[in-house]
């Protein structure tokens, strides 16, 4: 949450109208990101996003066909896009995702994604010429531990041969990686902006109320965003989608773990009970500091959880 809405914040997927007081949700909430994407009937308008995103020429799009990828059977994970676009113009697969955590191993999940859903549009006959590229986009509220030596804010991936690294061994899957406190990080240094990453990060900010005035698809981008906001059920999708990635992003479960451990190492059942509530309370208060962190207010939070604010804050405490 920030009391301005024109400085830039970092991770922010709400925040308080300046004019209602109610929560505002931003393109770095997903569930307002795929809505926003899917539900506009001008095409333009996802059309200059990609465009705008990538800084390359994509063609009207046909947007969210098909966003489910197979899988061999059903114990496999399901996977679906939250954005994808197929080009008219070559047939090229565009998918875009809003990633809010970077646990370990987070580009592990790139990797399998992408070739799941370069898997899902290979078709039996196929020539291996006419097979489309597949571009996936990686927006990231949170910096990659892992990529903590590259510098840009917007990485691109793919295979390269060790030695000669000029050479690509295949260029039709290319992973984007956009660090969102990075390119703050080097719009701070450079005054260089992209209009686009403006509008996921800060859609009230001065920078996009000034685009607004010359770039149409943003202010449809604007009036969609403020449309989501204003619908009651898309709103409390959105906040039960932080609350559920507040809760896989926790470490309640391994509180939990590490405290039933040291309860059975001791070997006596008042270990293990007390291993499991002092887990639980640890978690509570690890999930309560992100739901905060996150723009919660302790009165939402209360209402949740079914507990005095006053309780809240001596847990906080």
């Amino acid at each position: 949450m920030t009391e301005n809405v024109n400085k830039n914040p970092i991770n922010v997927l709400s925040f308080k109208h300046p004019e209602t007081g109610q929560d505002y949700y931003t393109p770095e909430c997903d569930v307002i990101f795929r809505n926003l994407i899917s539900k506009t009937e001008n095409t333009v308008m996802p059309q200059k996003f990609a465009e705008g995103i990538l800084e390359k020429e994509v063609g009207e799009v046909i947007v969210n066909v098909n966003r489910n990828f197979e899988v061999d059977s059903i114990n496999d994970k399901e996977m679906e896009a939250d954005v994808k676009m197929i080009s008219k113009k070559n047939g090229e697969i565009y998918i875009f995702e809003m990633q809010t955590s970077a646990p370990d191993g987070i580009t592990k999940k790139f990797s399998a994604y992408a070739s799941s859903a370069y898997k899902s549009i290979i078709k039996k006959g196929m020539l291996y010429k006419d097979m489309p590229s597949l571009t996936l986009v990686v927006i990231m509220t949170k910096n990659i531990p892992k990529f903590k030596n590259v510098k840009n804010y917007h990485s691109v991936w793919n295979g390269r041969e060790e030695v000669f690294k000029d050479e690509v061994f295949e260029e039709d899957i290319t992973i984007h990686v956009i660090e969102l406190p990075k390119y703050i990080e080097h719009k701070k240094k450079t005054n260089e902006i992209n209009i686009w990453l403006e509008f996921i990060i800060n859609p009230m900010g001065k920078e996009v109320e000034e685009a607004m005035r010359t770039k149409e698809e943003l202010r449809l981008a604007v009036d969609m965003l403020n449309l989501l906001n204003s619908d009651d059920q898309v709103r409390e999708m959105a906040f039960k989608e932080i609350l559920d990635d507040i809760d896989r992003n926790s470490e309640i479960n391994d509180n939990r773990k590490r405290a039933l451990a040291e309860g059975r190492a001791e070997g006596i059942a008042k270990g293990r009970a007390e291993g499991r509530a002092e887990g639980k309370s640890e978690g509570k208060v690890e999930i309560i500091k992100r739901m905060i962190e996150n723009g919660i207010s302790i009165e939402q939070i209360s209402e949740m959880l079914k507990m005095k604010t006053s309780e809240i804050e001596e847990m906080l405490k």
